[in-house]
C-alpha cells in the first residue's frame, strides 16, 4: 500500500509538471539561434562504442555475464546514485526498504525470459534484484531522446538515427559540469548483436544492465527507436495498473525487443506496435527499406494516435521526432523540434546522407547536456554505428 501511494504521489508531481507545459503551448516559440554542425561526422574512433555478443540459445541468467563483469563498477555507481537521490526525499529510508522487500515480487510477473535474464544480472553485479528492477523500470518512464528517420530519393536509402538523453534532474556533477547519472550512463554504454540458432539476428545499442531495447535494426527488414512520450496518462499510470490489475499490459522496450526476434516484416512490426497495450506512452519510430518506408507511431496505453508517414511524393521525406506530439507545438524550453528541422532542411530528398544526420544530431540543442550516445542505423545491411556524446558548453537539456 505504501509503494502504491508513492506512485499516486508521482503521478501528482508529473500531473502538475505536464499541467505547466501544457499551459505554456500558446506562447509563441522563441526564434532559434543556434547553428547547425557540419563537421561532426565522423567522430574519433575513441568515442565508438564497444560491441558484444548476445546468444538468445544460451541460459537467460547467463546471457549479460559479459557484460555484467565488464560494467560492474558503473552498474553499481548508477544504483548507488538512484538511492542516493531517493534518500534526499525520504531519509528515513522507507522508499529503499520497499525497493529492497517488495520490488523483487514483481519480476513473478515479468515474462519468463526476462524475469530470468534480471535475476541473472543481480546474481552477476552484485546488486540487490528489487535495485536492479527499479533500474529497468526507470528506462521505460524517464528517457529523452531524438529520433530521426530520411529517405534519400537518388539511391533510396534509409537511414534511422537517434540520441539518447537520459538524467534530468539526477543529481548535477559539478567538475565536469553534467548530469551525474548521465556521467555515469556514458561508462556503461555498449552495443550488442543478439545470435540466435548460430546466426545474426539484430543489433541494439544499451546500457549494462538493461534488458529491453531502446533502438534496434534487423537488417534487410527494419529499425526500430523509441523516445518517451510527455502526457498526463504517463507510465506512472501505466506501471500503476500492470501492477494492481492488467498484467496484459506490456513494458514498450520488451514490445521493441520481442518484435526484433519474432518478427520478420516491416508491415507485422507496424501493426504489433500500433495495437499492443503498453503501459507506458510513448513514440515508436521504425525504418523500413522500401521507397516511404518510415513511420512514426504515437502510443498511448490502449490506442495509436494520428500515425504519420513519410509521403516523398507530399515534401515528407524525413520524420524527426522529439519527445512531444507531431501536431502540437514542443515545450517552448525544450523546443528541439524547431533546430532540428532547421538542419535537416539544410539537406534535401537528393542529398540527405549519414553523415548529414549525425551533424544535425550532434547540433545544439538536439545534442544536449543529457546527450550520453548517439547511434546511426542501416536498415538495408542491419549495420550500426554508436558513439559516446558529451557537451559542456551545450544546452542543459
Amino acid at each position: 500500500m505504501v509503494f502504491l501511494r508513492f506512485l499516486n504521489f508521482s503521478m501528482v508531481v508529473v500531473g502538475i509538471v505536464l499541467y505547466i507545459v501544457n499551459s505554456y503551448s500558446s506562447i509563441p516559440d522563441p526564434t532559434p539561434q543556434y547553428g547547425c554542425v557540419t563537421d561532426a561526422y565522423p567522430p574519433q574512433e575513441k568515442y565508438k562504442l564497444p560491441w558484444f555478443k548476445v546468444d538468445l540459445d544460451a541460459d537467460p541468467r547467463h546471457r549479460w555475464d559479459e557484460i555484467i563483469t565488464t560494467y560492474q563498477e558503473p552498474i553499481n555507481d548508477i544504483v548507488e546514485q538512484l538511492v542516493h537521490l531517493v534518500s534526499i526525499f525520504d531519509p528515513n529510508g522507507t522508499i529503499l526498504k520497499i525497493v529492497d522487500d517488495m520490488m523483487p515480487a514483481l519480476v513473478l510477473k515479468f515474462p519468463k525470459e526476462y524475469r530470468e535474464e534480471i535475476e541473472g544480472i543481480a546474481d552477476a553485479s552484485g546488486v540487490k534484484l528489487g535495485r536492479i528492477v527499479v533500474y529497468n523500470i526507470f528506462y521505460e518512464l524517464f528517457s529523452v531522446c531524438t529520433s530521426i528517420v530520411a529517405e534519400n530519393g537518388q539511391t533510396g536509402e534509409h537511414f534511422h538515427a537517434r540520441n539518447l538523453d537520459f538524467g534530468l534532474f539526477m543529481g548535477w556533477d559539478m567538475q565536469n559540469h553534467t548530469w551525474t547519472v548521465s556521467q555515469i550512463l556514458r561508462r556503461m554504454e555498449f552495443n550488442v548483436e543478439f545470435i540466435k540458432d548460430g546466426a545474426p539476428l539484430f543489433n541494439m545499442s544499451s546500457f549494462a544492465g538493461y534488458v529491453g531495447t531502446l533502438n534496434g535494426v534487423k537488417g534487410g527488414k527494419y529499425s526500430i527507436s523509441l523516445n518517451e512520450r510527455f502526457v498526463l496518462e504517463g507510465g506512472f499510470v501505466g506501471l500503476y495498473e500492470w501492477i494492481v490489475k492488467h498484467e496484459d499490459l506490456y513494458f514498450p522496450t520488451w514490445l521493441a525487443r520481442d518484435i526484433l526476434t519474432e518478427t520478420h516484416t516491416y508491415d507485422e512490426a507496424l501493426n504489433t506496435l500500433q495495437t499492443r497495450a503498453i503501459l507506458a506512452p510513448c513514440y515508436y519510430i521504425v525504418s523500413g527499406i522500401e521507397h516511404n518506408q518510415g513511420h512514426l507511431i504515437t502510443r498511448g496505453l490502449n490506442e495509436s494516435l494520428y500515425p504519420l508517414q513519410l509521403n516523398a511524393e507530399e515534401g515528407r521525406w524525413y520524420l524527426l521526432e522529439t519527445n512531444y506530439d507531431h501536431w502540437k507545438k514542443p515545450f517552448f524550453l525544450d523546443n528541439r523540434r524547431t533546430p532540428g528541422e532547421k538542419c535537416m532542411n539544410e539537406s534535401s530528398y537528393d542529398t540527405i546522407s549519414k553523415s548529414h544526420i549525425f551533424n544535425v544530431l550532434s547540433s545544439d540543442p538536439v545534442l544536449n547536456q543529457l546527450t550520453v550516445f548517439t547511434t546511426l542505423m542501416d536498415p538495408q545491411t542491419g549495420q550500426m554505428e554508436s558513439y559516446r556524446q558529451f557537451c559542456p558548453t551545450c544546452y542543459i537539456w
